[in-house]
């Protein structure tokens, strides 16, 4: 029985950056996580600014010819009396092109249908546009740049690197069909569409994706990434004045406090008797402070520092015990305190050797971050497409007869 091939290198371009690790795996395209409504629910130049990078790219799709194809909507062509109503509308159509290949309706709706379709039986008109538009534009971007980037990293290959890369998808591929098929092709695309929800020729058209644009990212971009140790000491330093390297200590309390001397000489002698703390600061008749509780003080959350408690006198005390240890009575003007540390955790100065290896990878991935940002803006704004507003009004023409159901 063969392993099951790792699923990853079958979806998407992510697995383009495996490796760089967890810590670098960033490839990707506008998300429009902040993409503004535009006015009048359609879309317009200011919706394809740049974006930060997200790492869930989205793969190519392979188009069919460039003829639309429509269909009749059945649910009035069935009707009785529907005659002349018939809704004929477009379910695919070239909407653009980029770098000379066609860019297809389906690539940019068929990832999105589930939530247009949610949006078309909710809202009608203007209000199923301006839910539709951010979500219709932030995919077109995201297809777009892939497309560019796909290109880009492809350009770059010998003819040696080519067929080192239609190797590894050969040899992949026969690691698939013994996996779902023992064999037989037929078998193993039945059982990897059931397995995987897509195509295995699609699979691995992804996967030769990925290995084009992993070999760009780690010839081109990844030898720019510079971090010396002292980036690193620059940042610890940063940090360490920021406090997030310093920690203090930190208790839970329970307090007793009587304004009765003599309630103060019965609670001294069950203590000593053995009497658990918190049993004893139940008593309310003793206790006035928290009885309920059990004299829970700032409600059993830990006290961070050295400032505990108001009362200074009550507070030395409590900074000389350790954890489990009581003290009391302590006087303070007419009251009586007891207290008790329940919990310490003492604090701590990190040193630069404990954090060095995490301060070198946040560089590393805020440095990529910048690198991988400036890479996509610079293919976004020298690449040869078509005009993403006409092709984004062109597919919300599209939309809107295929989903808006509630209009």
């Amino acid at each position: 029985m063969h392993p099951a091939p790792d699923r990853r290198l079958t979806r998407r371009l992510s697995a383009a950056t495996a490796a760089m690790g967890a810590t670098l795996a960033l490839l990707g395209c506008g998300s429009f996580d902040g993409l503004t409504a535009p006015s009048a629910g359609r879309v317009a130049p200011e919706d394809f600014v740049a974006e930060q990078a997200s790492p869930d790219p989205v793969a190519v799709t392979t188009s069919p010819g460039d003829a639309e194809t429509t269909t009749t909507d059945a649910s009035t062509a069935d009707t009785p009396g529907a005659a002349g109503r018939d809704r004929a509308y477009a379910v695919d159509a070239m909407l653009g092109h980029v770098n000379g290949e066609a860019i297809y309706a389906h690539t940019i709706l068929d990832p999105v249908e589930a939530e247009l379709a949610a949006f078309g039986r909710r809202y009608d008109g203007d209000e199923f546009l301006r839910r539709a538009a951010p979500v219709l534009a932030g995919r077109m971007r995201e297809v777009l740049i892939d497309k560019l980037i796909l290109a880009e990293a492809g350009s770059g290959l010998s003819e040696r690197e080519w067929q080192a890369v239609a190797g590894m998808v050969q040899a992949r591929r026969e690691e698939l069909l013994r996996f779902y098929g023992q064999g037989s092709l037929a078998k193993a695309r039945a059982e990897f569409l059931a397995a995987e929800d897509m195509e295995l020729d699609e699979a691995l058209a992804q996967y030769r994706e990925e290995l084009v644009v992993r070999r760009y990212l780690q010839q081109e971009l990844m030898p720019q990434i510079n971090v010396q140790q002292r980036d690193v000491e620059r940042r610890f330093n940063d940090m360490m004045a920021q406090g997030v390297f310093n920690t203090e200590d930190r208790r839970v309390i329970r307090l007793m406090m009587t304004r009765d001397a003599v309630s103060a000489e019965v609670i001294s002698r069950k203590l000593a008797d053995g009497d658990a703390f918190e049993v004893v600061a139940r008593d309310e008749t003793l206790n006035s402070y928290n009885p309920t509780s059990g004299g829970e003080f700032n409600s059993g959350e830990p006290i961070t520092g050295d400032q505990v408690l108001g009362v200074e006198e009550v507070n030395a005390v409590i900074l000389g015990l350790a954890q489990g240890e009581h003290a009391g009575p302590i006087t303070a003007g007419d009251r009586h305190f007891f207290v008790q540390v329940q919990a310490y955790v003492p604090g701590a100065d990190v040193q630069l050797r404990d954090v060095q290896v995490e301060l070198e990878q946040r560089l590393r991935l805020e440095q990529w971050d910048t690198l991988f940002r400036d890479f996509r803006e610079t293919l976004w704004n020298g690449g040869g497409y078509t005009d993403p507003v006409l092709m984004t009004e062109k597919l919300l023409d599209i939309a809107i007869a295929r989903y808006d159901t509630a209009g």
